[in-house]
This record gives structure tokens, C-alpha cells and sequence, in this order.
């Protein structure tokens, strides 16, 4: 009987300190607690400590609701290796890399990261092919519907400070950049090319050497 006593009283101080230990972990994991919350602070991970994102974040509007009364942040660290971003969805740290053209963007190694970057003077948030905050939001953009000769349809959003352009054709989004041209105005990205002048614009996949011409719709 005091065997069974004595093992049963063990087994009660080994999962008391288990239990201890775990809210140890938990309050490692998070640092701010309800007064700082209340003050308006959350912990930055790339800084690793306390901020106010409203201070000392970049400030990043709605690009898709113009009506949004909530706003992301981006906070660098100072070297600029890597970028977090506050958003009301979720948050998320996101590494630098530079494309083949010198360009620098932050994201992670997959397909379906959010992309930040630097465009003109307009930072933009996006996704799968689609901006979601800009510096200025929905303020600087302008939106045409395309018709082709066949029935074809195209949507596309001009970011026009940014020199961006977001078009949506056959139920796939691509961004683009604006690039130069003699006439009229162009943008590309590795897979498909836009070039319009008027009210007449032509896309083409790079790839395919398809072009396809469209009008746009009033």
C-alpha cells in the first residue's frame, strides 16, 4: 500500500512540473501581454521586441476595397534582409531575393507566398497574381473590360504610379510591368506581354508566340 502511495504521489509532481513547464513555453512564445496589448503594442519578429506597427510600420492601404477601414504594415529590419508584414488576416515574414533584372522583392519559396515589393514610388502587397495593399490603395488605379473578336474576355486593373498592370484572362491573374515603347503603352511579365494603343490592345504569350487582339469595352 505505501508503494502505491508513493507512485501515485510521483506521478502527481511529474505532471505538475510538466504543467509548469508548458506555461513557462506558452509565456516565452508570448511576450506581449494584456496591458501592452491595450497600449497598442505587438512584438515584431524581425526587430524581436516590442513596437507599435502604427509608429513604426510602413503603412499599406486596401488595393481591392476602396470602402477598407483596416490597413497593413510592413516593418524592415535594418538591413533590410527581410520584411514582416502586419496584415488584419494574418502575419507574415518574408525573406529578400533580387530577380535576374536587379530588382528586389520579398517572399518566400513557394508559389503561393505573398510578394512585396517596390514599384515606382508604390510599395504593394500581392498574390497570386492580384495586388492586395499599395501605398495608396485604390487610389491610383483604373480598371478596363476587354472584348476580343471571338468572344474572348479580359479584365484589367493599371496601377498607374506604380507602372503595374493586373490582368485576369481565361480565369488566370498575371502581374505585369510597364516597360517602354514607341507609341501607346506596353507591359510584360515572362509569360505573356500586353501592348495597347487607343482603345486597341493585343496580348501575347510569350511562350506560345499566340497573340490575341482585343477592344475595349465602353
Amino acid at each position: 500500500m505505501k508503494r502505491h502511495y508513493f507512485f501515485l504521489a510521483a506521478s502527481l509532481l511529474l505532471i505538475s512540473c510538466g504543467s509548469k513547464q508548458a506555461k513557462n513555453t506558452d509565456t516565452e512564445t508570448a511576450p506581449i501581454g494584456g496591458s501592452d496589448a491595450a497600449m497598442g503594442y505587438t512584438y515584431s519578429k524581425v526587430l524581436n521586441k516590442k513596437i507599435r506597427i502604427f509608429e513604426d510600420g510602413m503603412r499599406m492601404l486596401s488595393a481591392v476595397d476602396p470602402q477598407a477601414t483596416t490597413a497593413a504594415f510592413a516593418v524592415f529590419p535594418s538591413d533590410s534582409s527581410k520584411v514582416e508584414l502586419f496584415m488584419p488576416e494574418e502575419t507574415v515574414v518574408l525573406e529578400k531575393r533580387v530577380r535576374p533584372d536587379g530588382t528586389a522583392v520579398w517572399n518566400v519559396e513557394d508559389d503561393d507566398t505573398y510578394m512585396f515589393e517596390q514599384c515606382a514610388n508604390e510599395w504593394l502587397v500581392s498574390r497570386r497574381g492580384k495586388v492586395l495593399y499599395a501605398t495608396t490603395g485604390c487610389e491610383n488605379k483604373r480598371q478596363v473590360e476587354f472584348a476580343g473578336k471571338q468572344g474572348e474576355a479580359l479584365s484589367a486593373i493599371f496601377f498607374t504610379t506604380a507602372g503595374l498592370a493586373q490582368i485576369r484572362y481565361d480565369g488566370v491573374d498575371y502581374l505585369l510591368r510597364q516597360y517602354v515603347t514607341a507609341s501607346g503603352y506596353g507591359y510584360k511579365n515572362p509569360f505573356v506581354d500586353i501592348r495597347g494603343k487607343g482603345q486597341d490592345m493585343m496580348l501575347t504569350f510569350s511562350a506560345e508566340g499566340k497573340s490575341i487582339a482585343f477592344t475595349e469595352k465602353k
